[in-house]
């Protein structure tokens, strides 16, 4: 999942989970999804340029994802 973590100036860290358009799957629960990074991107995550990590912003595919009912 992606997020911005960064430290507080009262010495708390705060930490933000990034949103985007849901997929097929999760549209029908909620108008948004968190960003998911897939493990081939987490170094471009953490070193790319803006533009690297634009298209790392959409919805995963829904057949990455499995929904399940929680209990």
């Amino acid at each position: 999942m992606a997020g911005v973590w960064y430290p507080h100036s009262e010495g708390h860290a705060q930490f933000f989970t990034l949103t985007t358009h849901p997929n097929k799957k999760c549209s029908d629960i909620h108008s948004r999804m968190p960003v998911v990074i897939d493990r081939q991107h987490v170094d471009l995550w953490f070193n790319g340029s803006t533009e690297d990590l634009e298209p790392l912003l959409n919805a995963i595919s829904a057949s990455q994802i499995e929904i399940e009912k929680a209990v």
